[in-house]
């Protein structure tokens, strides 16, 4: 048996080599983050949704508009959604067993709150599941039969967006815009308020939406005596499809 020699091989990479492409790529930081949860108003679970908590009767009340907006700053964790390529496996007359590809399957995807003081979050999560399926309703000797709804009834779309410090990369901070100083101090004198600051905004560098999403899981919560601490939950999406872009960014002034 012949054994082929290995060819072209690079020169090991030294520190400069490293040091040059860590200042032109720079690395990832796992804390700058968007998500964001389309409900789009032409769709049932908009109506259903928001005819709970936009016709609240209290003044202070959360519409559903103040309850996605809770949801985007109250993250604390979510997965950038994945993807695996289903494969199976064939042979040629003695050839090793071999693999194909022939599908794909989205990865689950999840999301951890901290609750607002009023439980807005997890009020909605409760009605949305009890859109799909209304098991709220439920009394043991109620007369009729629980029903699903259809699933054009329950979805919507979910996008993560990756941000990077625009001062990270050499590319980074081509596109980031400088902050200006109204933007860090509100009440800067107003002959300085709109010069440029030395920070640079964070940059959005990758997104991903979950289309046709749904919760599949609403966590338990765990409720002590033991001490204080800031209540959370956690919730798991399935959806249809996954779509990933690089996305554009605007200026925020």
């Amino acid at each position: 048996m012949t054994v082929e020699r290995v060819s072209n091989l690079n020169v090991l990479s030294n520190y400069n080599e490293f040091k040059s492409n860590v200042s032109k790529f720079g690395y990832s930081m796992s804390n700058l983050y968007d998500i964001q949860f389309d409900v789009a108003q032409s769709t049932k679970l908009f109506s259903e949704l928001s005819s709970d908590f936009d016709l609240a009767t209290l003044e202070d009340a959360a519409t559903l508009s103040d309850i996605v907006q809770l949801m985007r700053l109250y993250t604390t964790t979510c997965t950038m959604p994945g993807v695996t390529m289903t494969d199976s496996e064939y042979r040629i007359t003695n050839t090793p067993q071999l693999k194909y590809a022939y599908g794909a399957v989205f990865n689950e995807f999840s999301v951890s709150f901290v609750l607002d003081s009023n439980s807005n979050i997890r009020k909605l999560f409760d009605k949305w599941t009890n859109v799909i399926y209304p098991y709220s309703a439920f009394r043991g000797d109620a007369p009729g039969v629980l029903r699903t709804r259809y699933k054009e009834d329950y979805i919507a779309d979910i996008t993560v967006v990756k941000y990077e410090r625009g001062s990270s990369t050499i590319r980074n901070k081509k596109l980031g815009n400088r902050i200006p100083n109204r933007r860090i101090v509100p009440d800067t004198d107003k002959n300085t308020a709109d010069l440029e600051s030395y920070f640079i905004d964070n940059v959005a560098v990758h997104a991903v939406r979950m289309k046709n999403a749904f919760p599949k899981s609403i966590d338990s919560m765990t409720l002590s005596g033991d001490g204080s601490s800031l209540s959370q939950f956690s919730v798991s999406f399935e959806y249809e499809s996954l779509q990933t872009s690089t996305p554009t960014r605007t200026a925020l002034r």
